[in-house]
Parts: C-alpha cells; sequence; structure tokens
C-alpha cells in the first residue's frame, strides 16, 4: 500500500473511520438477534389484537343500530308493545334510549 500525503485525503480517512459503525456493535446486535425477532414479533401481535377489538367494537356497535332500527320500524307498523318490549330487552336498549326511538318513530312517520 501507498502511504496518502494528500492532506485533504487523509482528513477524508478520518471522517471516514469514524463514521463506520465499530465491529462490536456490529456484533452484538447480531447476537441479539433472537431476542430482536421475538420483539418485532410481540409487536406484530400488539397491532393484530388491537386491530381485531377495534373490529368486534365497531361489529357490537353495528349490531345495535341494527336492533334499533328493527325497533323503530316495529313502532311505526304498530307491532304490539308486547314484541317491541321483547325486542327492546333482547337489544339491551335502556328505557331512556327506548323514548328516544318512540321519538325518532313518531317524527319519521
Amino acid at each position: 500500500m501507498q502511504a496518502i500525503s494528500n492532506p485533504v485525503a487523509l482528513d477524508l480517512s478520518r471522517e471516514a473511520r469514524k463514521t463506520i459503525t465499530p465491529n462490536d456493535f456490529v456484533n452484538i446486535t447480531m447476537s441479539r438477534e433472537k431476542e430482536l425477532a421475538e420483539l418485532r414479533e410481540y409487536g406484530i401481535w400488539l397491532k393484530q389484537t388491537s386491530v381485531a377489538e377495534g373490529k368486534a367494537e365497531g361489529k357490537a356497535e353495528g349490531e345495535t343500530k341494527g336492533k334499533e332500527q328493527m325497533i323503530i320500524m316495529a313502532l311505526r307498523n304498530d307491532a304490539p308493545f308486547e314484541l317491541v318490549d321483547i325486542m327492546r330487552t333482547e337489544a339491551g336498549i335502556t328505557d331512556a334510549r327506548f323514548a328516544e326511538l318512540k321519538s325518532q318513530a313518531q317524527h319519521a312517520s
């Protein structure tokens, strides 16, 4: 090898040595590969469970809205009160919400 005598080249080589990652860092990272893979899998699992929970909440909300629409339709079509009351209790709708649904059914008619 030739010795570098250009001062600019010497400065560049010093800067290059500073920016190159030491081998120890690479070796430590490679030795922790299994640990990092487990951490990655855990992150993926967390993301999937949060998405699944969000879908379940959305589905439950949609089902409740559908049940409320069915009650409104029953009220509009003068269904027997016993039938509407059974629908209300099965849907888990409170008395206050049921009063709101009655009001919606009367205003829509």
